[in-house]
């Protein structure tokens, strides 16, 4: 797979979904990787950096046991609703009653209409689009390739400010903005892997927690869960919960595999595997944020990086291009179907479930069964 990290460990990085995140304008090998695009203003935390880890994790309890995830009869092909084509589509959430699609290196992000699958406006951003995640009255976006953090006002459809995240991060994939703070996934350490705190009003980073003593396969992801920030640690395979409060880390759950993406809701905390090979097992692992332990792990036979929670509860996930539906609460294969295209990430918006497919340029709109 082409690779479009610029900061990484070679072996680690072919390994990871996280690795297609980090949007160059060209597809190129991962030791030739592209060059940082940075033309936004520079940040420093506001508070001192903490120069403690997190504890050593502890295996968690995993109950019941992993069990494959078949289903019978057979697959059947995904009713696909409609089809768009994009530049280069990554990342995608709903948000104020639009779908909005990160169009990676055409530094574009682009607003939907999920009734009518109409573009209703495409957004300029300075930096490669990655990650992106609603709060605060705002549409907010990562750029791995330019370190930075930019917040879309949705109602000019425009970037209102973008800021760079350097010295104190490297590489920030995943976000989540919750209580007038945006938690950003510091994925290479600048000196060490962390999870960014940043002040969403005055767009300003205050804390930075440290998530490890590595230098790159950190956080990937972040959620905003049963009353905590909780993301996934590639590196160590843990899932650490965090305290906005208090910013400290109150737990830490080892999993199986935390290469893919994380989402969760008060009942369940769920994280995908990603690809296979090197420390990343595909699947599913579901933690219980009562106990804080892993209840349940759903085996699959593809890469597993894209999943996403539907309004009912129920978990989608895509392994390669099959697409399965688990019960939240039993952890059981409850269907299957085949989709047109390797799903990259997914996500529900008015009552369909969107599929980006980016080595195909394509959106895909699902009507679930």
């Amino acid at each position: 797979m082409s690779d479009l990290f610029s900061r990484r460990s070679p072996a680690r990085a072919q390994a990871l979904w996280v690795a297609a995140l980090a949007t160059a304008g060209i597809a190129v090998a991962l030791a030739g990787c592209s060059t940082r695009a940075s033309t936004v203003a520079s940040t420093k935390p506001s508070s001192p950096v903490r120069a403690t880890a997190p504890t050593a994790p502890s295996p968690a309890t995993v109950s019941p046991a992993a069990s494959p995830a078949t289903v019978s009869p057979a697959a059947s092909p995904a009713t696909v609703a409609g089809t768009m084509s994009l530049a280069s589509p990554r990342d995608l959430t709903f948000a104020f009653g639009s779908l909005w699609v990160a169009d990676g290196p055409a530094n574009n992000v682009v607003r939907f209409d999920p009734a009518t699958n109409a573009i209703q406006a495409t957004i300029s951003v300075p930096d490669p689009a990655s990650v992106l995640a609603s709060g605060d009255g705002a549409i907010w976006l990562t750029s791995y390739p330019g370190d930075s953090l930019t917040r879309i006002d949705p109602t000019t459809n425009t970037a209102t400010k973008t800021i760079s995240l350097g010295p104190a991060s490297a590489g920030p994939i995943g976000v989540a903005v919750v209580g007038g703070f945006a938690w950003v996934a510091s994925h290479d350490g600048t000196p060490s892997i962390s999870l960014l705190k940043v002040d969403a009003a005055k767009m300003k980073v205050v804390d930075v927690i440290p998530a490890g003593t590595g230098t790159d396969s950190g956080p990937v992801k972040v959620v905003s869960a049963a009353g905590s920030i909780w993301t996934n640690v590639s590196g160590g395979n843990v899932v650490l919960r965090i305290d906005p409060r208090t910013d400290a880390i109150q737990a830490t759950v080892r999993v199986d595999s935390a290469c893919g993406n994380l989402v969760g809701d008060d009942q369940a905390i769920w994280v995908a595997g990603g690809a296979a090979g090197d420390g990343c097992v595909p699947g599913v692992s579901r933690i219980d944020p009562t106990s804080n332990t892993v209840s349940a792990t759903v085996k699959m036979a593809g890469d597993t990086n894209a999943i996403a929670l539907a309004p009912n509860g129920a978990l989608w996930a895509c392994a390669g291009s099959s697409l399965v539906r688990i019960d939240e609460s039993s952890a059981t294969v409850t269907g299957r179907w085949t989709l047109p295209a390797t799903a990259f990430e997914e996500t529900f918006a008015g009552g369909f479930l969107w599929v980006t497919d980016r080595d195909g340029a394509m959106l895909y709109k699902i009507k679930p069964s």
